[in-house]
């Protein structure tokens, strides 16, 4: 095993957490690097994303990759940047209908040409990610609330928590 992140909404739930995680590796028999150890953080980067007391957020160094990348000239760039995108897809609404204009680009017969749709996404993808999008951890203790729609031609749901969806009003 490589990482076992703990969190807790107070100091004191970490520490009872953290207490239970230890007492259940040495009950396995798992052992611990204490040189490899970092405990009581408010904000780490993992995984390439920084996981604080808000939610996670994308690491700022895959942003500004993004932001500081040219326009495409051909497919192979297509392809880089798009692949820098993936990484963040869960960090961008709508991405897929967002960046359709750039990824139809990669169908085996079609040319690359850089137009005005290709021209309107790629600031958009910029724009989002630039704007400090997170993820909120999620909370058990808080009523979720599950919406969705279907049409023939798909399908979408979105799950909120009443907390966000108050302060929204």
């Amino acid at each position: 095993m490589d990482d076992i992140l703990i969190r807790g909404a107070t100091h004191e739930e970490h520490d009872q957490r953290l207490t239970e995680v230890c007492k259940r590796l040495k009950k396995s028999g798992m052992t611990l690097n204490a040189k490899k150890c970092i405990f009581s953080l408010t904000s780490i980067k993992f995984l390439g994303h920084v996981i604080d007391g808000q939610g996670i957020h994308p690491e700022p160094d895959k942003i500004a990759a993004i932001e500081n990348y040219q326009p495409p000239t051909n497919k192979k760039e297509l392809k880089q940047l798009l692949g820098m995108a993936n990484y963040l897809a869960r960090f961008v609404p709508n991405y897929s209908y967002i960046l359709f204009p750039l990824t139809s680009m990669l169908i085996n017969k079609v040319t690359f040409v850089w137009e005005a749709p290709q021209e309107a996404a790629f600031p958009k993808l910029k724009k989002i990610l630039s704007s400090d999008p997170v993820l909120m951890i999620f909370d058990p203790g808080k009523e979720t609330i599950v919406t969705t729609d279907a049409s023939s031609y798909g399908l979408g749901a979105t799950i909120c928590k009443s907390k966000l969806m108050e302060e929204d009003r």
